[in-house]
């Protein structure tokens, strides 16, 4: 395969897998919702400056991730292409800055190749195609890094300039999309690299240049915010970062120091039984050349860092894919196609495959004890998954018994191709009932107006703000996120105790709310009608 054919290759992979299909699957609850609002309650109200959710404050984010979606949905309306598109450029993003490396400083392997490998680790295409901050965090972040590295191998001193330059603005894009691990990350990969280098006398005659650009992109935004809302920056940095990283077994999303283990191998399909190969090739030279020593620090120190925080989600693990893209490409690319640990990777491959849909026809059709994923009624779903195994399991067989090394790692790589395309079309029913509420929420639209009381508990709160655009429902039973937001004088009337709720109830007409069927209503009158589907429930009174 020609380096033409690659690239058109990996251009239209870009183009089908991670845009064409944005807008088909349906939204998902929290992260996804959340997301959504926020940005339409900007447009809705044109305050720019200070993050409402449901009118409410809300301080867990800087606002640039909010401002890119709305944005994109003042270009394309309000639907979920627009809230998920600037994620999906964020992943193209990152694959530029991982381009732009190999084709300066790679030895082994053609940049196009690394771009490939980024965009198709399977972790970086489910948050290329969901609505979360991480993506762009990560896109700024990937080229901050890039741009420190271009500095420290250059020697001309208008390119270093520019480039401290960039890694400033970059290290401040990053900090207006999720707060000051914008500057963590970066931090302590330059601070090692040039340690082993043997440079860390360039560090302070390097650092003016960036922190000028930081404070020129975040110093304004970072004055209006405390000028409207003085507490912002107390809560931001105490609450949202120091307590989320220290905060033991309070802290939020707590989970064991390996959780991320797992998840990094999962996240690196199909390329995870390639790994011992690609580190195989490049042992003799992992710790010599610049670039890969460089990318094994950017590898190792953030997923150490994001282990010892007490708070995990798999997303934050993000910013490690574009180092083990540059790593894999690299060890990769190489001629010895009889290398055994590649041909055993590979053949690994297209057992786990085949396992898998062996495990898929087993579960539907009751053998072994297995559950079964889908109901009967979703056939075409399971026809559909099976069909898209069959389709990776032949790429990575005739990745096998291809002799050009270019091809067989494009053929490997594509294997997934199926399930990416496919993924939106075939999400469990038992998964829609408890994470994704769209339909249910636009088979009872007609119930709600204008007059309409809306009332929901914390988790269906986003959920009910996007569907009904309305940013005035009022909350039950937990406070959740909102916990902070409903602190100030003028929400606390949003969130209603059990005897106010049940004076609205008695007096307010009409009124729906909106609530999880784990939540016992025993104690509350008899609504006019109740609808349910799966964990969703809504309650009218008329």
């Amino acid at each position: 395969m020609s380096t033409k054919h690659l690239t058109i290759g990996v251009f239209s992979l870009f183009l089908v897998v991670y845009i064409l299909l944005l807008g088909t699957h349906p939204l998902t609850i929290p992260s996804e919702a959340r997301y959504a609002e926020i940005p339409r309650e900007i447009l809705a109200s044109n305050e720019w400056i200070v993050p409402h959710l449901n009118g409410m404050r809300y301080f867990e984010k800087t606002p640039l991730g909010y401002w890119l979606e709305a944005g994109a949905m003042w270009v394309f309306g309000e639907n979920l292409f627009a809230n998920r598109l600037p994620t999906a450029l964020a992943a193209s993003f990152s694959a530029w800055w991982i381009f732009i490396l190999i084709r300066r400083f790679g030895k082994t392997t053609q940049p196009i190749l690394s771009t490939f490998v980024y965009l198709t680790f399977f972790q970086v295409f489910l948050l290329g195609i969901t609505n979360v901050l991480d993506g762009m965090l990560t896109a700024f972040l990937t080229a901050a890094v890039a741009s420190f590295f271009i500095v420290s191998q250059s020697n001309e001193k208008r390119e270093i300039n520019k480039y401290l330059f960039l890694l400033g603005i970059f290290c401040g894009l990053a900090f207006l999309i999720k707060g000051f691990l914008a500057f963590v990350v970066p931090f302590m990969v330059i601070i090692a690299f040039m340690i082993w280098e043997k440079r860390a006398k360039d560090i302070l005659s390097w650092s003016v240049i960036p922190i000028f650009a930081v404070l020129l992109v975040c110093v304004p935004w970072g004055i209006a915010i405390h000028l409207k809302e003085s507490d912002f920056w107390h809560y931001f940095f105490w609450v949202e970062h120091i307590n989320r990283f220290t905060g033991g077994e309070n802290a939020q999303h707590s989970s064991p120091i390996w959780y991320f283990l797992p998840v990094i191998l999962g996240g690196a399909l199909p390329w995870t039984f390639l790994i011992p190969a690609a580190f195989y090739n490049l042992k003799e030279k992992l710790f010599t050349e610049p670039l890969y020593r460089f990318s094994l620090l950017w590898f190792v120190l953030p997923f150490v860092f994001f282990s010892f925080s007490n708070g995990k989600l798999a997303p934050y693990i993000l910013p490690c894919y574009a180092p083990l893209a540059i790593l894999l490409s690299e060890g990769l690319s190489t001629n010895n196609i009889s290398n055994k640990l590649q041909n055993w990777g590979i053949r690994v491959g297209l057992m786990i495959m085949v396992f898998a849909l062996l495990v898929v026809i087993s579960a539907q059709f009751n053998l072994f004890n297995l559950k079964a994923f889908y109901q009967s009624s979703e056939l075409h779903k399971v026809i559909l998954i099976i069909f898209s195994l069959m389709i990776g399991a032949f790429l990575i067989f005739k990745a096998l018994i291809n002799s050009n090394q270019i091809n067989r790692l494009f053929l490997y790589g594509i294997s997934l191709i199926g399930i990416m395309l496919s993924i939106h079309f075939v999400l469990p029913q038992k998964f829609l009932d408890t994470k994704a509420p769209e339909d249910f929420f636009l088979k009872n639209q007609h119930l709600i107006t204008p007059q309409t009381m809306l009332i929901s508990d914390a988790p269906l709160m986003h959920a009910v703000n996007w569907f009904y655009k309305r940013h005035d429902v009022y909350l039950f039973h937990s406070q959740g996120e909102m916990k902070y937001g409903l602190s100030y004088p003028d929400a606390k009337h949003r969130y209603l105790e059990t005897e106010q709720l049940l004076q609205a109830i008695q007096t307010r007409r009409p009124l729906v709310i909106v609530h999880e069927s784990s939540i016992l209503m025993t104690d509350f009158p008899q609504p006019t009608q109740r609808y349910q589907q799966g964990i969703f429930v809504l309650d009218y009174y008329q």
